[in-house]
């Protein structure tokens, strides 16, 4: 079964030749743009960008951790309670992705904008996380492997 995969900015512009520089490069310069300009002009546009640019980046220097969830758990998963307090709960990656099906998925805003992909991030996004925080593996279940070293900061 095929799964969707997460679409960063990074990603995005690199496939479409309007960026050359390394993702750690990029990341730092790009997050310290938004906030000049949010400096100067407060917008919820410029503040959803910059959350999105630190956690996108953050999940890159974990490894870029996922999971799929396949089709007969998400029925499940959407109709789950939520008025439980959830301050036991640990999620298993500061920040993580999860993939939804390419078929049969039943996940649509108004029945026409399928949700593809999710990226979770634990609390505030963390722009100067430091590489002490990376030390451990990130291999297991839907994982893609250990930190890449070229994206954690120096």
């Amino acid at each position: 079964m095929d799964f969707h995969d997460f679409p960063t900015i990074y990603g995005t512009l690199k496939r479409n030749g309007l960026v050359e520089e390394s993702p750690n490069r990029f990341y730092p310069e790009a997050i310290a743009l938004l906030r000049v300009k949010a400096a100067g002009h407060h917008s919820h546009a410029v503040a959803v960008e910059n959350n999105r640019s630190v956690c996108e980046w953050d999940w890159m220097r974990l490894g870029s951790p996922y999971f799929k969830l396949w089709p007969a758990v998400l029925p499940l998963l959407s109709n789950v309670n939520n008025r439980r307090a959830v301050d036991y709960l640990r999620l298993p990656f500061k920040a993580f992705v999860i993939r939804l099906p390419a078929e049969d998925n039943p996940l649509a805003i108004d029945q026409q904008y399928f949700v593809r992909s999710i990226l979770v991030s634990e609390g505030q996004p963390e722009a100067t996380t430091t590489a002490e925080s990376f030390s451990g593996s990130t291999s297991g279940n839907g994982t893609r492997g250990k930190p890449d070293p070229d994206l954690l900061p120096t």
